[in-house]
């Protein structure tokens, strides 16, 4: 029994080392649940044991890819100290992870190519939206915190101080993967630099 619980678990990593090598090569759009398990060398039910579609097999390698990444945002926001520092302790610590961790940028290009065709009904919106929802909560915690000791300013609604930071996170995401990709048209990140400038527009 055990042997049989070993292979099946070894199955369900070969079907996600595939997918992710093929999503990759061919995008996932393109990509067929039958090239997934010919890759994989398993039959198609022998996919389907293990996943219901294709965006099961995204959002278990979304989860494995961004789980770290959402920790360590999490645990930089609850550290104590100012809210501001915080903010841009965060911001550092996620602009090296994206510098660091290969799988993660590939995530990141899987998420964009995926949520394009979205659909608000269907499990991966719905999965990036409670995702969002649960670390937009503290973050929202933080920046009015911040705003009441006077270190954030009040001039902007917090939501709309939340959409700044959140897309400043994901424009530099994108710009570190296109690097990555050999394109560095605005030269190499210094997140400590990066992370000073970007902050500093929460500030009074």
């Amino acid at each position: 029994m055990r042997r049989t619980k070993e292979e099946a678990e070894q199955t369900k990593e070969n079907l996600i080392s595939a997918a992710l090598k093929l999503f990759g090569e061919k995008g996932v759009m393109a990509t067929r649940l039958e090239d997934i398990a010919r890759a994989a060398g398993v039959s198609r039910g022998a996919l389907y044991w293990h996943f219901d579609g294709k965006d099961d097999i995204i959002i278990e390698l979304l989860k494995r890819r961004t789980e770290p990444f959402f920790n360590l945002l999490e645990n930089t926001l609850r550290k104590t100290g100012p809210a501001l520092e915080r903010i841009r302790d965060a911001f550092i610590a996620l602009l090296s992870h994206v510098e660091n961790d290969s799988g993660f940028r590939d995530s990141m290009m899987l998420e964009f190519e995926r949520s394009i065709q979205a659909d608000r009904e269907d499990r991966f919106y719905s999965y990036i939206r409670e995702s969002k929802e649960k670390y937009g909560k503290l973050l929202q915690a933080v920046i009015d915190e911040g705003k009441q000791h006077g270190s954030i300013r009040n001039d902007y609604e917090t939501p709309e101080l939340m959409q700044y930071f959140g897309r400043a996170i994901t424009g530099s995401f994108m710009d570190i993967r296109m690097q990555r990709g050999g394109d560095n048209y605005f030269g190499t990140i210094d997140p400590v630099k990066h992370a000073e400038l970007v902050v500093s527009a929460l500030k009074p």
